[in-house]
C-alpha cells in the first residue's frame, strides 16, 4: 500500500472520486449518505460539497422532509457539465452520443463526413457540438489495435497503416480522449445491457464473446470477469487472422465457404476454440453476414454440437445491431478513465 501521509491533494482527489462515484450510483444523495457510503469524514465531506457547489459540478436537487431535526439537502450531479462524448466512423458516417457521467443518454445521431479526410470533418464535428455542449472527455471507436493515441490497421499480412485521429482530438480540444477497439467496446456495451436485463447477472462477473461476422473480416470483443481481454498487443480478439489451413486464414476460409453449410462449420469452429481458451457462458454473433440471414444461427448451432461437448456448450444468441451497444461501451470505458481525474481544476 502506497504512504499517502504528506500528501493531501492525493487523498483529496480520492475522496472527490468517492463522492463522484457515490452520486453516480445513488443519483442523488444527503450529506449523510454520502458519509455512509463513502466512510468518509462528515467535515472532509461537507467541505467537499461546498467547493463542488460552488464550482458548478454538483448541484442542489431538493429538500427531504423533516424528521424531527434540520431538514437535509440533497446532491446530485449536474447534469450540464462534464458530458461524454462517444463517436466512431463508418462508411463516411460520424455516429455519436453524448451522455452524462451517470450514462444518460442527451443526444445521438449521425452526421455524413463532407470530402475523404475524415480527420477533419471529426474535428469539424466536435468542434460544432463543444459550442453547445460542456464535453469534458471523448471515447472514440476504432477499427483497429490500439496503441497508446493512434492506432494500426491491416491491408495485408505484416502490412500495417497508422491512424492518429485520437491524438489529434487530443491536441486539437486538450481534452481526454479514449481509443477503444470497435469490437471490444461492442462486447462491453452488449454485457452493460445484458447484464441490466438479467437480474441475476452482474456486469462484473460476466464472461461474454461477442464474435462480429461480416463479409470481410472476423473478429471478436471478449469479457472476463466483467473487463475487456486486450492482450499484451491489443491484438486478442482479431481472429481473422488465424491460421486455419496451412496457407489459410479464418477470413479467407469464410470468404471461400461454397456454402452456408460450409460458412457455419467454419464458424462453429470458431466458437469451439474460444470454448477452449477462455470458456465464456455466452457467445454473441452478430455483424452483416448474419443480419442478412445469408448464415443463420440456427446452423452454427447445429455445426457446433460436432465439436463442444454438452458439458462445455455455451449459450449461443444473436445480435440483430451493434451500434447501440458500441456506443455504451464507449462511454462507459470514458466515465470509468474519467472520474478519477474530476474535477480537472482539483488537478491543477
Amino acid at each position: 500500500m502506497h504512504n499517502l501521509t504528506g500528501k493531501p491533494e492525493i487523498m483529496k482527489k480520492m475522496n472527490i472520486e468517492l463522492i463522484y462515484k457515490a452520486l453516480i450510483e445513488l443519483h442523488s444523495a444527503t450529506r449523510a449518505e454520502i458519509t455512509e457510503i463513502t466512510k468518509v469524514s462528515a467535515t472532509t465531506v461537507r467541505a467537499l460539497l461546498e467547493e463542488l457547489l460552488a464550482s458548478g459540478e454538483i448541484i442542489v436537487s431538493g429538500i427531504d422532509e423533516s424528521s424531527g431535526g434540520r431538514r437535509a439537502q440533497r446532491y446530485m450531479l449536474n447534469k450540464n457539465h462534464n458530458l461524454i462524448l462517444s463517436l466512431f466512423i463508418e462508411k463516411g458516417t460520424i455516429i455519436y452520443q453524448i451522455c452524462d457521467l451517470s450514462a444518460n443518454v442527451l443526444t445521438n445521431g449521425a452526421e455524413k463526413t463532407a470530402g475523404n479526410n475524415l480527420s477533419i470533418a471529426a474535428i469539424q464535428f466536435v468542434t460544432r457540438l463543444q459550442k453547445k455542449w460542456d464535453i469534458c472527455a471523448i471515447g472514440l471507436g476504432v477499427p483497429g489495435i490500439v496503441e497508446k493515441g493512434h492506432y494500426y490497421v491491416s491491408s495485408g499480412f505484416n502490412i500495417w497503416y497508422i491512424n492518429n485521429l485520437g491524438e489529434q482530438l487530443q491536441e486539437t480540444f486538450h481534452l481526454p480522449v479514449i481509443l477503444e477497439n470497435d469490437l471490444n467496446a461492442i462486447a462491453l456495451g452488449f454485457a452493460i445491457h445484458y447484464a441490466e436485463k438479467n437480474a441475476d447477472c452482474d456486469i462484473s462477473s460476466i464472461n461474454i464473446t461477442y464474435i462480429h461476422l461480416n463479409d470481410d473480416c472476423t473478429g471478436a470483443g471478449i469479457i472476463t470477469d466483467g473487463k475487456i481481454v486486450h492482450g499484451a498487443k491489443h491484438f486478442a480478439g482479431e481472429f481473422g487472422f488465424m491460421p486455419m489451413l496451412p496457407d489459410k486464414t479464418l477470413d479467407v476460409i469464410l470468404k471461400e465457404a461454397a456454402s452456408e453449410k460450409d460458412y457455419a462449420d467454419a464458424v462453429a469452429r470458431l466458437v469451439a476454440i474460444i470454448n477452449c481458451v477462455s470458456n465464456p457462458s455466452l457467445v454473441v454473433i452478430g455483424g452483416t453476414r448474419i443480419q442478412n440471414q445469408s448464415t443463420s444461427l440456427d446452423s452454427v448451432k447445429i455445426a457446433a454440437t460436432a465439436y463442444i461437448s454438452d458439458l462445455t456448450f455455451p449459450e449461443i444468441i444473436f445480435s440483430k445491431g451493434y451500434k447501440n451497444d458500441y456506443l455504451s461501451g464507449l462511454s462507459y470505458l470514458t466515465i470509468q478513465d474519467i472520474i478519477p481525474k474530476l474535477p480537472f481544476a482539483a488537478a491543477e
